[in-house]
C-alpha cells in the first residue's frame, strides 16, 4: 500500500552527482544544524558523474573560469588536509599538442590568462620537469621530440598546463557524502516529479512505497541532464542543452602508452585516416559523412589507473539531445576515436581492427550553455537556486560550486565572479561580447 509523506526541512538539493553532493557538503559544513535533503532517483554518483573523465585543469580562456576553478581546486586540496586522503590519481598536467610551430592565438590567450606564469621554452635546459602552477610551452621540434617522443613526431608545439591531472571523483564525492549524512543531513532515493512554490516550497518525490511531500525554503536544482525539466516546474527557462559524449578505456597490452605520460590533447583539426574505398562509403551513407571529412580536434588520451590501461575521447558530437537514464551509445565510437588517436600516438594503430579484450565504451551526457559556461546562483523565483550547465567539468568545478550555493543560501559573501557565472550574465553584453570572440569555449 502506497503512502503519502510530508516532511519539513531547510533545504531541498535535486540531484546527488558530484555537484549535488558537494553543495549539500558546504551547507551542512558552514551550517550543521540546517536541514538538508538531498533527493535522486538512482544512488548517489551513479549516472552523469559516473561517466567522467575524472580529469582536471586550471586552463580556460578567461580569467573568470580560471579563477573559478583553481578555487575549486583549492578546495580539493584543504579536503585532502582534512580527512587525511588523497583525491589526485596524478598531477602530471596537461599537455596540449599542436602541429603549429606559431599558434599565436593560443599563446596570446594563455599570455592574458597566466600573465607571469607563463614560460616559453625552446632547449630542453630551461623545462622544469618538476613544476606546480603556470603553463609551460615548449616551441621547436627538436626540443619537443626529444622530451615527449610520442606526441613530438606530430607536434610542434606543447603547452604543458601545470595545475592539471586526474582526480578520484567517485571518493571525493564519497568522502563529502559521508561527512554529510554524519552532519545529519538526509538523502530520500526518489524522483521528482512536482515543485510547488505557492508559500514555502513544496516538492514532490515518488518514492519506492509511496508519495513524499518536502516543505522547504530553498530548492537547489543540481540535477545534471535533468536541470531543465526541474527548473521547468517553476517556470524558470534554463537556457541549456545536452549533448552525448563518449569515452572508452582500454588495456594497453602492447605497452603503446607511457605510463607518465601527461594528460594529452590534440588540438588539430584532422581528416582520418580511411582507404579510399573505405572513405567513399562513409561519404555516401548520411549518419556517417562526417567522419570522412576534416573534423575539428581535441582528442585526448592517458593513461588510466595503476594498471596497462588507455583512456580516449573525442567530443566531437555537438547534436542536442534529450536525456535517458540509459544512453544510446554510438558502436562507431570506439574505431573512430582510436583512428583519431593514432595521429598523435602512432602506436595506437596496432589496435585499429584489434582491440584487446579488455574494453569499456560508455558515455554521459554534457549539459550546456552556448558558451560552455555554468550556470551557478539565483533565479527569478526567490529561493530557488541552480547549479548547472557544467558540461564536462563538473566534477573539477564541484567543490567551489558547492561553497558558491552555500554562501547564497546562507547570506555569506562570494567572489565577484559569481556575477559571471550566473544568469546575471546575460544581462551584460561586454561579457557576452568578449564570451563570442573567444577562439576557444574550452571544451575538451
Amino acid at each position: 500500500m502506497s503512502k503519502q509523506q510530508q516532511r519539513d526541512c531547510d533545504v531541498v538539493i535535486v540531484g546527488a552527482g558530484s555537484v549535488g553532493i558537494a553543495c549539500a557538503y558546504y551547507l551542512s559544513h558552514y551550517r550543521p544544524t540546517l536541514r538538508v535533503t538531498l533527493v535522486d532517483s538512482h544512488a548517489p554518483m551513479s549516472f552523469t558523474s559516473a561517466s567522467s573523465g575524472e580529469n582536471y585543469r586550471n586552463w580556460w580562456p578567461h580569467s573568470t573560469m580560471k579563477r573559478f576553478i583553481d578555487r575549486s581546486l583549492d578546495l580539493v586540496e584543504s579536503l585532502e588536509k582534512r580527512y587525511r586522503r588523497s583525491f589526485r590519481q596524478n598531477e602530471r598536467g596537461y599537455l596540449l599538442c599542436t602541429g603549429d610551430a606559431q599558434p599565436q592565438p593560443l599563446l596570446d590567450n594563455l599570455a592574458l590568462t597566466f600573465g607571469s606564469e607563463l614560460r616559453l621554452h625552446r632547449q630542453a635546459g630551461t623545462y622544469p620537469l618538476l613544476q606546480s602552477d603556470g603553463v609551460d610551452v615548449l616551441q621547436g621540434q627538436s626540443l619537443v621530440q626529444a622530451l615527449y617522443p610520442g606526441p613530438g613526431h606530430h607536434a610542434k608545439t606543447l603547452v604543458h598546463i601545470r595545475r592539471g591531472g586526474a582526480l578520484d571523483t567517485q571518493q571525493l564525492a564519497s568522502t563529502m557524502l559521508q561527512a554529510f549524512r554524519e552532519a545529519g543531513g538526509n538523502t530520500l532515493p526518489g524522483e521528482v516529479c512536482d515543485i510547488d512554490c505557492t508559500g514555502n516550497f513544496k516538492t514532490t518525490v515518488v518514492t519506492a512505497d509511496g508519495t513524499s511531500t518536502l516543505h522547504s525554503d530553498y530548492v537547489i536544482n543540481a540535477a545534471g541532464p535533468f536541470a531543465k525539466a526541474v527548473s521547468a516546474m517553476l517556470g524558470v527557462d534554463l537556457p541549456l542543452i545536452n549533448v552525448l559524449q563518449q569515452k572508452i578505456s582500454f588495456e594497453d597490452t602492447r605497452g603503446v602508452i607511457s605510463r607518465d605520460l601527461p594528460f594529452t590533447i590534440d588540438l588539430d583539426d584532422i581528416a582520418l585516416d580511411w582507404t579510399a574505398e573505405e572513405r567513399a562509403l562513409l561519404a555516401a551513407d548520411e549518419t556517417m559523412a562526417r567522419f570522412a571529412n576534416t573534423m575539428a580536434g581535441a582528442i585526448h588520451c592517458r593513461p588510466d589507473g595503476n594498471g596497462q590501461w588507455v583512456k580516449l575521447g573525442w567530443a566531437y558530437n555537438s547534436t542536442p539531445g534529450e536525456p535517458g537514464r540509459q544512453p544510446v551509445l554510438d558502436d562507431e565510437f570506439p574505431e573512430i576515436v582510436l583512428r583519431g588517436a593514432s595521429r598523435m600516438h602512432p602506436g595506437l594503430q596496432h589496435y585499429i581492427g584489434a582491440f584487446p579484450g579488455g574494453r569499456v565504451h560508455y558515455g554521459g551526457f554534457y549539459t550546456m550553455t552556448e558558451e560552455n559556461w555554468p550556470l551557478i546562483g539565483r533565479t527569478e523565483i526567490p529561493g530557488h537556486l541552480i547549479a548547472t550547465g557544467l558540461s564536462g567539468f563538473g566534477s573539477m568545478a564541484a567543490c567551489a560550486t558547492g561553497e558558491l550555493i552555500a554562501s547564497l543560501v546562507l547570506n555569506q559573501p562570494v567572489d565577484d565572479y559569481l556575477r559571471d557565472l550566473s544568469l546575471q550574465r546575460y544581462q551584460h553584453a561586454d561579457l557576452l561580447r568578449q564570451l563570442s570572440e573567444l577562439e576557444s569555449k574550452g571544451l575538451l
